[in-house]
């Protein structure tokens, strides 16, 4: 029996494989779609090629190293591609591998060239910016000057613009008109709802449509984001939900003032800092009312940290925060102990710390140790539970604590029925630390495990999860799952 062409379709389209960045490579192995359903016999080719979705969607690695022979081979098999296409919207992405750096060279000014065409790889996708609608281009600096010429992208949706910098020389070099005309199809991208903004220009000469963005990633390499720029940007992205912005001190002065008020962001949830800079005023101008998950991670162990700016922040904006994921942020057992008091909802936690910082302690440990109902005159609980909803935590670099103060918590969150429902299962934990070699492999909780307990210890770069299909006879606990 033969199958109607548009079901073969669908079919094909499933077995696409699993794409890297939401892009299937230009360079797909024969034994894999779209090429491997094109040739098995005519009649699927002839189905494969009639159906524009295999085709529509694709990263392309540039090799400037390359021979001209090497380049014009793909520069056929993209236009292929783009054919067999049709009128489909493309997702494309332009990554360039630098790896060699052979085909540079440098004239007696200084003035970087290249000695291959490799660097107008924009241009071959450029005649079909009107079907763009997901575009990443992680280029060096000289190919974003091609975007000059780009028309109009009605249906853009979503853009990277990652700056690599100079092919052979990296950041430590920027020539400041490399960015002088700002390319002008963005700020006519009428659906663009995502930016991945990575390029080496003061951010505020970038005329976007910050107001129609809902995810947006910004950076400033070589130059440096100041928090006063960054909340200027913010201020105006009011529809976002998904946030990451890098903080660094800037190279020339933050001439941009601090907003006067704190102006709110309604719909964001999820806001992911990297910094090297004191970010209480940052906090201090936000309210997030949706905020659900941050993301915060401290690459200068001398940028000071005041616990206070944050969890105002928290309170000023009467959130439901379910995820915290700090690193290198918390200086103190107490910083992390106040933060875990005064947002009881978080759900999942975790928390890296450096060796100059004792935060994961035996005293932290037994404050998140649950004790037992132990009633009040009044019929209350005499003590009340810190992060009574916690149901996943990682514990990250160096501890300051007992093995068995570890053991004794996880235990005790694993199964809190003395509690009366005042604490949810602890079902997941990640040990990622530093040196970290107990006595016991299975950390004393063998029987929590067999019952349906996560746990993965290891160093941390490589935890290992902890086996749990282990002998039954080890425990005479019932497992959960029968309960």
């Amino acid at each position: 029996m033969r199958l109607p062409p548009e079901l073969l379709s669908e079919i094909f389209i499933c077995c696409l494989p699993v794409p890297t960045y939401d892009l299937n490579p230009l360079y797909t192995r024969r034994g894999e779609a779209p090429l491997l359903v094109s040739q098995i016999c005519r009649s699927w080719r002839h189905v494969a090629l009639s159906c524009p979705a295999l085709w529509s969607s694709f990263r392309w690695t540039v090799y400037p190293s390359g021979s001209d022979k090497s380049w014009e081979n793909g520069v056929s098999v993209v236009q292929e591609w783009l054919r067999r296409s049709g009128g489909r919207p493309l997702s494309i992405g332009l990554d360039w591998d630098e790896r060699k750096n052979d085909i540079l060279s440098w004239s007696e000014s200084d003035e970087f060239t290249l000695t291959n065409s490799s660097i107008n790889c924009i241009d071959i996708i450029a005649p079909h910016a009107p079907r763009w609608k997901r575009i990443d281009l992680n280029l060096p600096t000289q190919a974003f000057a091609r975007l000059r010429h780009i028309g109009p992208v009605p249906l853009l949706e979503k853009l990277t613009l990652y700056d690599i910098g100079l092919p052979g020389r990296g950041y430590e070099s920027f020539y400041p008109n490399d960015w002088t005309d700002f390319p002008p199809f963005i700020t006519i991208a009428p659906c663009l709802r995502a930016l991945r903004f990575i390029i080496p220009i003061p951010v505020t000469q970038a005329v976007l449509p910050w107001h129609q963005l809902t995810q947006l990633i910004l950076e400033n390499p070589r130059i440096g984001l100041g928090v006063n720029t960054c909340l200027a940007i913010l201020s105006q992205c009011t529809k976002l939900v998904e946030c990451e912005v890098v903080l660094h001190q800037p190279s020339l002065a933050d001439s941009i003032e601090l907003p006067p008020n704190s102006f709110i962001l309604p719909d964001l949830e999820e806001l992911t800092i990297y910094t090297t800079v004191d970010i209480s005023p940052f906090f201090a101008k936000l309210v997030l009312p949706k905020l659900a998950s941050i993301h915060l991670n401290n690459g200068d162990i001398d940028t000071p940290w005041t616990n206070r700016a944050f969890l105002d922040l928290i309170a000023r904006s009467s959130c439901v925060l379910e995820s915290l994921k700090f690193a290198r942020a918390f200086q103190s057992d107490s910083d992390a102990l106040e933060c875990f008091q005064q947002i009881p909802s978080l759900e999942r936690v975790d928390i890296e710390a450096g060796w100059e910082d004792r935060v994961i302690t035996d005293y932290l440990l037994g404050c998140l140790t649950v004790d037992e109902w132990v009633e009040g005159d009044d019929g209350s609980p005499v003590s009340e539970e810190v992060a009574p909803n916690m149901e996943a935590l990682t514990i990250r670099g160096t501890v300051y604590c007992m093995e068995e103060a570890l053991s004794a918590m996880i235990r005790s969150r694993w199964d809190p029925t003395g509690t009366c429902g005042r604490v949810t299962c602890l079902e997941e934990v990640t040990l990622r630390i530093e040196d970290f070699v107990p006595s016991d492999p299975f950390l004393g909780l063998k029987d929590c495990i067999q019952e349906g307990l996560l746990l993965r210890l290891g160093d941390n770069y490589d935890p290992i999860e902890v086996d749990s299909s282990l002998s039954v006879e080890a425990s005479d606990s019932p497992s959960r799952s029968s309960s």
